[in-house]
């Protein structure tokens, strides 16, 4: 038992060094200067697509209505499982009412970000 308690001690500074790695990942990731892409946003589609990029703009259709901000909501959501990135790094900074919407986002660098879109783009 004595033996357990070693190797309790042990493992405990690994533990809070990956923990304090990952809280550092995250800070860095919020403090980066964030990418910004420009999305035209097709709402009311049966399913979730990246249709086309066209002249630096990305067309998505997103299966929600245009109402009530569920479009948006959804457009959120798809980008955070394409991208691999926290819903919290995602934000609309403009185009929130409209088609066309310039999306901010942190912890990617722009071309990991475009080359996931292109790798969903059907």
């Amino acid at each position: 038992m004595a033996d357990n308690g070693k190797c309790n001690e042990a493992i405990q500074p690994k533990i809070i060094k990956y923990q304090e790695s990952i809280y550092k990942k995250i800070l860095m990731a919020k403090l980066e200067k964030p990418v910004r892409i420009e999305v035209q946003a097709h709402p009311g589609a049966k399913r979730n697509q990246i249709v086309r990029f066209e002249e630096g703009v990305w067309h998505l259709k997103i299966a929600a209505p245009p109402t009530e901000g569920k479009a948006n909501k959804e457009l959120i959501e798809f980008l955070s499982e394409v991208l691999d990135i926290s819903k919290s790094l995602i934000m609309i900074e403009k185009g929130t009412t409209g088609h066309r919407k310039l999306i901010s986002l942190q912890g990617i660098a722009k071309e990991e970000a475009e080359e996931r879109l292109r790798k969903r783009m059907e």
